[in-house]
């Protein structure tokens, strides 16, 4: 939406190499930006990378200063064509993150989000670490 007048996207690490489908992984990023983009309410946004490893998984953080999202929509969010209301403005709320999952969960990650109504979200995802 056209109201976002500064994005900030801030890298808490150097992100690693990961042995993955490149064209699926920036999906999964482009989608998940995407999103905490254009539902963000504030006039700044602040979207910050981060991201950990242990010997199983990678794991990253995408998380974001917008409005938060209701516990009750922690999963239904990536449901496909699911609206958190029904304006039109947010039909593609479903299709891109429906897409992160099915992406996500077809390589044997997770996915999933931490927020609070009012205090921003962070999406989560991992994608295990192939030797």
């Amino acid at each position: 939406s056209g109201e976002n007048e500064h994005i900030t996207v801030t890298l808490e690490k150097k992100l690693p190499r990961v042995l993955y489908n490149e064209s699926q992984i920036q999906q999964v990023f482009y989608n998940v930006l995407q999103n905490a983009i254009k539902h963000n309410d504030k006039e700044n946004v602040e979207i910050a990378i981060d991201y950990e490893v242990n010997k199983f998984r990678h794991k990253f953080f995408i998380k974001d200063n917008g409005s938060g999202i209701a516990e009750k929509y922690h999963t239904k969010i990536f449901e496909l064509f699911q609206k958190l209301e029904n304006r039109v403005e947010d039909e593609a709320i479903g299709i891109g993150l429906a897409l992160v999952k099915k992406i996500i969960e077809r390589n044997e990650g997770k996915i999933y989000v931490e927020s609070t109504e009012g205090n921003g979200a962070t999406f989560v995802f991992t994608i295990p670490k192939k030797n």
